[in-house]
Formats: C-alpha cells, structure tokens, sequence
C-alpha cells in the first residue's frame, strides 16, 4: 500500500483596502481556495462574505494600520508620507518575506 502525501501550494491575494469591500477580490480568493492554501490580506474594517469566513483554505491576514491616525494628528504631509513607507515595508514584508514560499 502506498501513501501519498501532496503538499498543497499556497497563494496570497493582496487587497490594499477593506476585505469586506472587495467582493471582486473575495471571489478570486475563493475560485483559489479550490485548488490552493489562500492567504487574503487586507483591512478588516467590514466582514467579508460568510463563504470566505468558512473556508477552510482561506487565511486572513490582517493588515494593522489603526495606530497610524496618531500621524495624522500632527500633519496631513507627515501622515502621507509615512503612510506610503509603511505600506511599502508591510507589502515587502507580508509577500516577500512572511508568506513566502508556504
């Protein structure tokens, strides 16, 4: 008797917005999950469809950014500058780094 054993790949769908907004991207994350592990990355301010809160082979990766209206406090340009740089380390660190490769 042989046991085979398939590692399922792994793909990561990336929404720099609210998932619950993005009924596109939540459909693509869900035509995946039929044939891969599937990480869905983005905001979590409204939730998502309950087809993809159930799915086991979908992941949710929340993206925090709440502590980041402290910035906005003080100025419009300092806040947007920061912003952007934080948002390029999170998307260099989440695909790059973090999800890579499972």
């Amino acid at each position: 008797m042989t046991l085979i054993i398939l590692k399922m790949k792994s793909v990561g769908v990336f929404v720099y917005g609210d998932i619950g907004r993005s009924p596109r991207m939540q459909n693509h994350a869900l035509e995946l999950s039929k044939e891969y592990k599937v990480y869905f990355m983005g905001y979590f301010e409204s939730s998502p469809k309950s087809s993809v809160l159930e799915n086991e082979n979908i992941k949710l990766v929340d993206i925090q950014i709440s502590w980041l209206g402290l910035f906005r406090k003080i100025s419009f340009y300092l806040y947007a500058l920061v912003r952007v740089l934080i948002q390029i380390v999170q998307i260099l660190y989440l695909l790059g780094w973090k999800y890579r490769g499972l």
